[in-house]
Order: structure tokens, then C-alpha cells, then sequence
């Protein structure tokens, strides 16, 4: 070959293996995407108010694979993840959330969702079904963060498979480079084919070392249900002695520490994430853990600076507590706990049902129960049933009650007589006479009770406790996983989605749409290219409608008065994050958020100022109105007070996320969610 030729022929190889070359590199760079576009629509977020975690879709029944340590408390759970409507994914929230299955050995849950929650196609995940090896390129999708930080969901991350066959007590892990986070735990570790490889479960203090349970022989007929399975009597008595401790330390330094010091708030907080660790190692079977935590809860939400209500969540586990164990060690002053966290919820009716249960399974030690009743009874004005249960207080407490309790009690007796009518005195008279013959009645029962195994004696009580029984079929679910070929399936049958659109339909021609005389509807005219400041929103039959991405926002052309209404039909379709409301009001601009991490205001970082709880409800319309006056503002949602501000001073500065630039307009605006708005309208008040 003649040099010139040969220098040509090198020339020619070198370009094309400068090419392969190069697109390899490319492959590589786009790999780790294209897997996360493949396969992020089956990732999914649980979470409930003690914690958050991962989990995978696996089939179209709605099955869903996570930890068992991520669903380990007996608060109610909600699953966060995408559903495919009409050729768009759209991030939508599942209310209904069973937990129906353990791995008897492995930390694997089973978890269900209703796919007729909501309209759509889910998307499984594909699990490999062969054993990895050492040495191929990993990467880990899941949720970690602080306190369920939304932001953070569906993060990923990359690396190798570091080792196989990983003993840590007597589990085998696979071990992995790539880095793991608390809230990554349940979540997916794929190869780079976009199968799952295993389950990510355990962070080592390494840094660079997470492990992940193996998922090619996964099994999920060999699960167990929640009935089946038996707590570790040895791990339960470390964690009660923990508990203990704990609540130990918060009993002491609440009478060492003034609570508003800043470092007091600091050692509960950690006290609490102590806590949260603790239910999460029970695995939520254990009553004693949870009395001690529901006590804790209860303790808490009495302190100045706590500004989330701990008093629901007490309820939820000091209930979980008795369900668990009626008539244990812990129920009497569960009962107690439990009447006591009604009270301070505001629940004063169910706290009494709580009481008299206890009075019921425990007449000869119910001092307590007596004595929270006069208090409860006393501050209601009924003289009459505060002077009774202050007397039986005393009666059945003599000698077995805290002496200043007692005395207490006498002093509260001797209050109430003095506001009694005569009748109401005979009637004290009549019921004190009477109490030893009933007492000995209610000893009697509550041994037949306790004998019998009755998780409740009163009826009241009964009902009272029956959302907390766990709701398990008596015969184990169907676990078996259901996929197609195609690895997406409809979640919901065309004929159920049909029927719900046109009852939907139905509810939204039944709206007040009118528009009286004086007053503007902001929703005819508008153009969608001019108005639409971020985003793309549609008009859909006379409707507005957001599109689900960060800081959408619309201006609404019109001319604002000094003073006036602003009435808008708001309907959340997906996702349960913010809605909000731009305003202008003495010519400075002004946001209303609602449903900001549960929480609506003009500054949610004001927890105590705002308005706490959902306001906008999936697939419900809701009339917001905001009555913007000079002297202040006022928030209805359907006609209900949800906020109030009075002040003439201007309102907090528009963050820059929420600026539609335009100074002085009314304009909405949505974050993730999907809403239609079925009704805008601004009337002129003077």
C-alpha cells in the first residue's frame, strides 16, 4: 500500500474510532437520565405526620413494595406518585393506603393503594431476575430529605455495586457506592438496564456505603399479614427501657429549663427525633412503645414553643396503645393519657368517653379518671357532675391517690356545693349514697370483661376506638404481583372513570356561577397569551385551568377598587401542594397561600398565624372569598372563616418565585398541583 493510501485508510479509522468514541462517552453521559426517565414514574413517596420514606410500584392492582421500618407507625399514610392521564403524568396523592403484608424475616413491606382513587395508568417497575455483580454501574431514586421535604423527591444518585453477599445481622446485602439517605429507604437501586436491582434499606457511617436488599428472588406470596407477625420480645424490652429514659430526661429538664430558652426547644426536638427512631425500630406493634410515645406527644404539646399540635398524633398512638392491649400495665394511664389529649385537641366529648372506659375497666383505681372529670365538668359550669365526680374522686381514691390530688379535690367539692341548687344538692346526695352498690356492679362487669378478652366496656368507648382496629380481612390478601408486557396498565376500568366524570360533571353544573349586576367576571375576555405569565394554561370549557408546574402564574386584567370581594371556585385535581392568591390592596401587592404544607396564610412560616389543615379538597369545589378592606383581610372557604388579618400597615413582600412583575393585580397562581377554576369574580365594595 502506497503511503499516501495507508496515511488515508488511518486517517478514516482514526475519525471513526474518534466517533465511537466519542458516542460512548455521550451514552455514558445520557445513561443515568435516560434510566430516570424510563422508570421514575413507579417511584413513589410515602409519608405520614411521624415520617417519610420510598417505595416502588410493582403491579396494576396498586401493590407497592417498601421498608417495613418506613411504614412502621399507626398513623395514616398517603402515597405521593404520578399517574399518566391522557398522554400527560401528572403527580396525584392516594388517601387510601393499606399496609397489608411483612416479610416474616427481611425489613420488606407490602402496601396497597385504591387505583380508583384516581383516573390513570401507573407505571410499574421492572425487577431483574438475575443475582449482580460486583462492579456494574448503580443508581438509587428515592425521597431523602428532612421532615418530608417535598423538594427533594425523587432524587437520584449514582454509583457502582461495591460487593454482593454483604452479612450484617445474618441479612446479605448488596453493597453500593452510590450515596443513601434517610428517606431513601424502600426506594429502588437499578442497573443501568432501568431494573431494580434491589431495595435500599441501611446507610453505613462510611461514607459511600449504603446497602440494599436483593430483589431477584423476590417472593411476595411469602409475606405475612400484620396479624401474623410477632414483635422481638428482647429489642421490645430495649426500646421500652429507652423509652423510659426519655421521658425521663424530658420530665427533668422541663423542671430544670425555662421552655422558653432556646436550648430547651433544642433537646426536645432531639428528644422527639429520638422518639420518631424508636417507633420506627417497634415496627408499631408494640403497646407499651407506643403509650410511651402517645404520653410524650401529649407532654409536648403543652409547651410554649411548640408550634405544631402534637395532640392528634398523641391520640393516635395512645389509642394504637389500648386497641393493642386493652386491659396491659399501660392501659389505665393510657386511658387517662388518652381523655387528656381529647380534652386539649377539643375534643372535650371524646375525652370523657376516654375517661369512663377507664372508669369502666379500672372502677377501683379510677381516682384519676374521677378526677379529671370535676376538672373537665368544673370549667363547663355543670356544677352538678363536677361536684359528683369530685366526690368520687376522694371516695375511691382514699388512701390508694396522690394526698395533694385528693385535697384538691376537696377544695373543688366545696366550690361546686356552694353553686347548687337545692335539688342538685339531693341529687349529689342520692348519687354518693348509691356509689358503693355501683362500684361494686362495675368491679364485678370489668372482671367479666377482662376475662372475656373485651377490648372495650363501654359502647361509646367501643365506637370511639373502631377507626384505630386495624381493618384485615380474616383469610391472607392476594399477593401475587400483576403485570403485563407492556410494564403500564390502567388503573382504573373506562366504565368506573366515565361514571365519576359525569357525577363530577353533575356537582360542577350545580355551582353558582352566576355573575350579579356590580360585580366582574374575571374569567371572560381573558387571553391566554397575554395572561398567562408563567406556565401553560388552558381554557377548558368556560374553566381555567393550571398546568402542573413550578410557580405557574395568571394575571387577571381588571381594574382594582380600594375595597373589595374576591369570590374564586377553585377545584384541586392533582397533588396536594400550594394554591395561591395575588391581591392588591393600598397599592401594594400582597399573596394569600392556602395549603402550603397544610397551612394557609400570608406567611406560613407563622405556623401559630395561619390557618392549619387542608382547605382545598381532591375533586371538590371549594368557594374561596377574600373580602380585601383597607382595615384588613378576611379568608372564607365555603363560607367559613379559615383567616383573618387586621392591619392597615402593608402586608408581607411578594417572594420573587411569585412576582408577576406587574405591581397592583389580581393574579393565581399554582405549584406542582393541578386545579380548575371554575368561577373568578371581583366585586366592588365601598
Amino acid at each position: 500500500m502506497q503511503l499516501g493510501a495507508y496515511l488515508r485508510y488511518v486517517a478514516v479509522w482514526g475519525i471513526v474510532c474518534w466517533q465511537l468514541w466519542a458516542s460512548a462517552v455521550v451514552l455514558a453521559e445520557n445513561s443515568a437520565k435516560d434510566v430516570f426517565d424510563k422508570v421514575n414514574h413507579g417511584i413513589v413517596f410515602l409519608k405520614c405526620e411521624d415520617g417519610f420514606g420510598s417505595g416502588m410500584v410493582l403491579d396494576k392492582t396498586g401493590l407497592i413494595l417498601t421498608n417495613k421500618h418506613v411504614v412502621s407507625s399507626p398513623l395514616p399514610y398517603e402515597a405521593e406518585l404520578d399517574v399518566k392521564v391522557n398522554g400527560e403524568y401528572m403527580t396525584v396523592t392516594f388517601k387510601k393506603v393499606k399496609i397489608i403484608a411483612f416479610h416474616p424475616k427481611f425489613d420488606m413491606a407490602l402496601v396497597r393503594i385504591d387505583p380508583q382513587e384516581h383516573p390513570g395508568t401507573l407505571s410499574p417497575i421492572k425487577l431483574a431476575k438475575e443475582k449482580q455483580a460486583t462492579g456494574i454501574d448503580v443508581i438509587a431514586i428515592g425521597n431523602p430529605g428532612g421532615g418530608g421535604d417535598t423538594s427533594l423527591v425523587k432524587s437520584i444518585t449514582d454509583g457502582l455495586l461495591s460487593g454482593v453477599d454483604r452479612e450484617i445481622d445474618g441479612v446479605k446485602y448488596y453493597q453500593t457506592s452510590a450515596p443513601i439517605n434517610p428517606g431513601n429507604s424502600g426506594g429502588p437501586l437499578f442497573n443501568m438496564q432501568g431494573e431494580v436491582i434491589g431495595m435500599n434499606t441501611l446507610k453505613s457511617r462510611n461514607e459511600g456505603q449504603g446497602f440494599a436488599l436483593p430483589l431477584y428472588d423476590l417472593d411476595t406470596e411469602k409475606f405475612i399479614t400484620p396479624s401474623q407477625l410477632r414483635p422481638d420480645k428482647e429489642k421490645e424490652e430495649k426500646l421500652i427501657e429507652r423509652s423510659d429514659r426519655l421521658l425521663e430526661a424530658m420530665q427533668r429538664i422541663k423542671g430544670e429549663m425555662d421552655d422558653s430558652d432556646p436550648r430547651f426547644r433544642i433537646i426536645m426536638i432531639n428528644i422527639l427525633e429520638q422518639y420518631s427512631d424508636i417507633i420506627s425500630d417497634d415496627g408499631k406493634y408494640s403497646p407499651a412503645i407506643n403509650y410511651r410515645y402517645g404520653k410524650f406527644l401529649r407532654t409536648l404539646g403543652n409547651l410554649e414553643f411548640v408550634t405544631t399540635p402534637f395532640y392528634d398524633k398523641a391520640i393516635l398512638h395512645l389509642a394504637n396503645s389500648i386497641v393493642l392491649d386493652p386491659w396491659g400495665a399501660d392501659s389505665l394511664d393510657a386511658h387517662r393519657e388518652l381523655g387528656m389529649a381529647y380534652s386539649k385537641a377539643g375534643k372535650s366529648e371524646d375525652a370523657r368517653k376516654a375517661w369512663h372506659e377507664g372508669i369502666a375497666k379500672f372502677p377501683e383505681k379510677a381516682a384519676p379518671f374521677w378526677d379529671a372529670l370535676a376538672i373537665a365538668w368544673y370549667k363547663e359550669k355543670d356544677f352538678l357532675e363536677a361536684a359528683k365526680a369530685a366526690k368520687f374522686a376522694v371516695k375511691v381514691g382514699s388512701g390508694k391517690y396522690s394526698p395533694n390530688r385528693l385535697t384538691e379535690m376537696q377544695k373543688l367539692l366545696v366550690r361546686c356545693e356552694k353553686e347548687l341548687s337545692d335539688k342538685h344538692a339531693e341529687q349529689l346526695k342520692t348519687a354518693t349514697e348509691a356509689f358503693a352498690s355501683e362500684l361494686e356492679k362495675s368491679t364485678k362487669l370489668a372482671a367479666e370483661k377482662e376475662k372475656a378478652k373485651k377490648p372495650a366496656v363501654t359502647s361509646d368507648f367501643e365506637k370511639l376506638v373502631e377507626k384505630f382496629i386495624p381493618n384485615e380481612s380474616e383469610t391472607k390478601p392476594d399477593l401475587k404481583i400483576r403485570i403485563d408486557d407492556s410494564n403500564t396498565v390502567e388503573s382504573k376500568p373506562a366504565k368506573t372513570t366515565s361514571s365519576n366524570t359525569v357525577t363530577k360533571n353533575i356537582a360542577a353544573a350545580s355551582l353558582d356561577l352566576t355573575i350579579p349586576a356590580g360585580s366582574v367576571d374575571l374569567l371572560s375576555g381573558i387571553k391566554l397569551d397575554q395572561d398567562a405569565v408563567n406556565g401553560k394554561w388552558k381554557m377548558d370549557n368556560k374553566t381555567l385551568v393550571t398546568p402542573i408546574s413550578a410557580n405557574a402564574i395568571f394575571k387577571f386584567p381588571a381594574n382594582i377598587p380600594a375595597q373589595y370581594d374576591l369570590t374564586l371556585i377553585v377545584e384541586r385535581k392533582a397533588s396536594d401542594k400550594e394554591f395561591i392568591v395575588g391581591f392588591a390592596r393600598g397599592g401594594h401587592q400582597s399573596i394569600l397561600y392556602v395549603d402550603q404544607d397544610n397551612l394557609s396564610g400570608l406567611d406560613t412560616t407563622d405556623r401559630r398565624g395561619s390557618h392549619r389543615g387542608a382547605v382545598l379538597v381532591l375533586d371538590t369545589p371549594i368557594t374561596l372569598t377574600l373580602k380585601v378592606r383597607t382595615a384588613g383581610l378576611q379568608v372564607l372557604a365555603d363560607k367559613q372563616e379559615i383567616f383573618r388579618k387586621l392591619s392597615k400597615e402593608a402586608f408581607p413582600v411578594v417572594p420573587e418565585a411569585w412576582d408577576p412583575a406587574e405591581k397592583d393585580t389580581l393574579f393565581i397562581g399554582s405549584n406542582g398541583s393541578r386545579f380548575v377554576i371554575h368561577k373568578a369574580m371581583l366585586t366592588p365594595v365601598k
